[in-house]
């Protein structure tokens, strides 16, 4: 039985030309590569922060050469963890994503360069892992700014998880497995919601972050979804809050990257399904998101809530349009403080609860289109 998941991360090739790493100073700055693993913290899953070997300019060759040589093996021998790895064959796409990270000197905040998406639905059921392959490493921007090189087993682990659960389903059936590992975007609209955080932009001049209570914090987003408690909906990373005057422009732009999925399913989770159909009898229907100042000391109790973002949810309800990659204002008051990105297919598992709701309770939700 596959019990272990084998991750060697090599290198890492940047474009000098990478607009993120303008201003760093290479000489002091070390990197290392975040990635997302079922049932692991990021802080497990994460290489050692290294030196590049190269410099920019050192040679003709327009690049940063960071040889991380990084090799582990994860355990999934439990019952628990395996069906963590079966809950990621249940998304629309089985894949690991692995962040390149910068750590500038003292007076400079941590820096996310991007990220590298492996898919592996289509590799699971020839049961092809990763062997040392380059992938490309994209920015926030969506443009590439280098690549990964990098090789896992996961894919094999993941085969054996189904098989596992799917008898049927064998290194022989195909169709089986492609059926399982290829699910569709429309049944994952039924049974789950996916909310994902992509960054939040501060505007420097706003009065709001003039607060001296902001010093020495650090920001997260949180938001609000029926039947899930304050701290399963908010941003796994707390980034610094700039301060205006002494954060370097770059930096009041905070990239999240944050991405999750809650279980609405009909058959296991029936009872926060039905919280959220209360959500359609609510005037507005809404999702807020909630910019959350923390102090850096742990002891500290200092929480302030920065900004809300409020998504106005029955038009796309209505319509069962989802949200991709769209900005919604964050407002302190009456300022308008910045703004924040964000994707959720929310809409269309609302507009699918909808039709499960008798006709006779249906009539209280006055927004639906006719």
């Amino acid at each position: 039985m596959e019990s272990s998941c084998l991750v060697k991360i090599f290198s890492v090739r940047l474009d000098q030309t990478c607009p993120d790493l303008a201003g760093l100073n290479l000489r002091s700055s070390k990197f290392y590569v975040l990635f997302d693993l079922p049932s692991y913290k990021l802080e497990v899953t994460r290489t050692p922060a290294i030196l590049p070997t190269r410099k920019p300019g050192a040679s003709t060759r327009q690049d940063l050469v960071l040889k991380f040589d990084y090799e582990s093996s994860y355990d999934y021998s439990s019952r628990g963890k395996r069906q963590a790895l079966d809950d990621m064959l249940s998304r629309y796409h089985a894949d690991v994503n692995f962040t390149l990270m910068c750590l500038p000197d003292e007076s400079q905040s941590e820096v996310n360069l991007g990220r590298a998406v492996v898919r592996l639905d289509n590799r699971i059921a020839r049961k092809d892992d990763v062997q040392k392959e380059s992938f490309p490493v994209l920015s926030y921007y969506k443009e590439q700014v280098g690549t990964i090189k990098l090789s896992t087993s996961m894919p094999s682990l993941l085969l054996a998880v189904c098989i596992e659960t799917n008898p049927a389903a064998d290194d022989h059936n195909k169709d089986s497995l492609s059926r399982r590992t290829q699910s569709t975007s429309k049944a994952d609209s039924r049974e789950m919601c996916t909310v994902c955080i992509s960054s939040v932009q501060l505007e420097q001049s706003c009065r709001a972050l003039q607060n001296p209570e902001l010093d020495n914090t650090n920001s997260f987003v949180s938001f609000d979804l029926p039947g899930f408690d304050m701290d399963e909906t908010e941003t796994s990373l707390s980034l610094p809050t700039p301060r205006p005057g002494r954060t370097k422009a770059k930096d009041f732009h905070l990239r999240f990257n944050f991405q999750k999925r809650f279980d609405y399913s009909y058959d296991t989770n029936y009872n926060k399904r039905i919280q959220l159909a209360t959500l359609l009898m609510a005037s507005p229907v809404e999702l807020p998101f909630t910019l959350v100042c923390e102090a850096e000391d742990q002891d500290s109790e200092f929480f302030l809530d920065f900004g809300t973002a409020v998504v106005k949810l029955e038009d796309r309800v209505s319509d069962g349009k989802d949200i991709q990659d769209e900005s919604f204002p964050l407002l302190n008051g009456d300022e308008v403080v910045g703004s924040i990105t964000i994707s959720t297919n929310l809409p269309s598992l609302l507009r699918e609860i909808c039709d499960e709701i008798p006709e006779g309770k249906k009539k209280s939700i006055t927004f639906l289109k006719s």
